[in-house]
């Protein structure tokens, strides 16, 4: 693993971040949504890399949640509901 991914998840995830503020502006909800769930997944899986492990190939907010917290040995103090809501979102795909 290269010790730059950690940055790398984390401007992924700040282009996510930058998008669900420009579609909140325009009106455009269910997008914000999209892109304020995979910020967050991608906030979790630079937490992750930051510890030198496998990124998990999984979406699942909860999940990756919970990795971050075994990893850092302690609670997260994070939004539960939010977390709730957010792992909820989907995209339909064809």
């Amino acid at each position: 693993m290269t010790a730059k991914l950690p940055e790398i998840w984390l401007k992924y995830a700040f282009d996510d971040l930058q998008s669900a503020e420009v579609l909140f502006k325009e009106g455009i909800h269910n997008m914000v949504c999209f892109h304020s769930q995979q910020a967050v997944e991608k906030l979790f899986k630079s937490f992750i890399a930051a510890y030198y492990q496998e990124i998990p190939r999984i979406h699942n907010l909860i999940r990756l949640h919970k990795i971050c917290e075994d990893l850092q040995g302690s609670q997260l103090n994070l939004d539960e509901e939010g977390l709730i809501f957010l792992n909820k979102v989907k995209v339909p795909s064809g």
